[in-house]
């Protein structure tokens, strides 16, 4: 059974190994991966500085998330990156659920992902995410699509 904890720089080799295996095919799709695949010190920056967790299988790091609190009830999904040996078993459906539920706070969810692809468009628009936006094109093509979902909570407890 999977568990979400914090995650800290003593978990920042483990985590590392962990993106470089779940983001390896954008680096092959697009010519490289997000801002922390290429460069450790930013993850490293990441887990000392933002709300990062990891996801934990029998004491095995086998994914993890990182998150911006933007304010004003205003989350932004940085990262959600799942070993390939663990996708497709409904663990980042879960990740996705234990945010929504751990941050209490939260209006509105916002991401990003590449324009090609399909796999994680289809996931996110499943769990209710809406494509809101797209960044400007690169020189090689390359952009983003942004999207959001706004979370409504009951008045009543």
């Amino acid at each position: 059974m999977v568990e979400f904890l914090r995650a800290s720089e003593k978990d920042l080799d483990k985590l590392y190994k962990v993106i470089r295996n779940a983001f390896d095919e954008d680096k092959k799709n697009y010519g490289s991966g997000p801002e922390y695949y290429e460069d450790k010190n930013k993850l490293k920056y990441y887990l000392s500085n933002l709300t990062c967790y990891k996801a934990v299988i029998d004491n095995e790091i086998i994914g993890g998330m990182i998150i911006f609190n933007l304010g004003g009830g205003r989350y932004r999904l940085g990262a959600i990156f799942i070993d390939t040996e663990h996708q497709n078993k409904g663990i980042g459906t879960k990740a996705i659920e234990f945010l929504e539920e751990t941050h209490k706070d939260a209006e509105v969810w916002e991401l990003d992902t590449p324009y090609k692809n399909y796999r994680d468009q289809h996931f996110y628009e499943k769990l209710g995410y809406k494509k809101v936006a797209e960044t400007v094109a690169e020189k090689n093509g390359f952009y983003l699509f942004i999207y959001e979902k706004i979370i409504r909570r009951s008045v009543f407890k």
